[in-house]
C-alpha cells in the first residue's frame, strides 16, 4: 500500500496531523477505520453518536463503498468538520 500523507496548509495543520488522527482512530491497526472505531473515537471526545449517524457518516465518506474508511476517505471527512461555538 502506498503511504499517503495529508497536509492542509491552507488551514495551517502541521505535517502528519491527519496521519496521527487516523492512527489514533484505527484501534486495531489494520490500516482502515471500521464504523465501531469511528464511533469509539467520537465517544472519546465526549460526543454521543447513534449507530445510524455513524452509518450516515460512512455512507457520505466511504467513496468506494467497502464499508471502511481508508486514509484518503478519512481525510475528506476531517476536512469537512466544522467547529461551532455553542456558548
Amino acid at each position: 500500500a502506498v503511504a499517503r500523507h495529508y497536509v492542509f496548509s491552507e488551514i495551517d495543520h502541521f505535517e502528519g496531523a491527519i496521519d496521527a488522527a487516523f492512527n489514533a482512530v484505527d484501534d486495531n491497526g489494520d490500516g482502515v477505520i471500521q464504523p465501531e472505531e469511528l464511533a469509539s473515537a467520537i465517544g472519546k471526545l465526549g460526543i454521543e453518536i447513534s449507530p445510524s449517524k455513524v452509518d450516515t457518516l460512512f455512507s457520505l465518506y466511504d467513496a468506494n463503498g467497502d464499508g471502511v474508511l481508508q486514509l484518503c476517505e478519512f481525510a475528506d471527512l476531517v476536512a469537512n468538520l466544522e467547529v461551532k461555538d455553542c456558548s
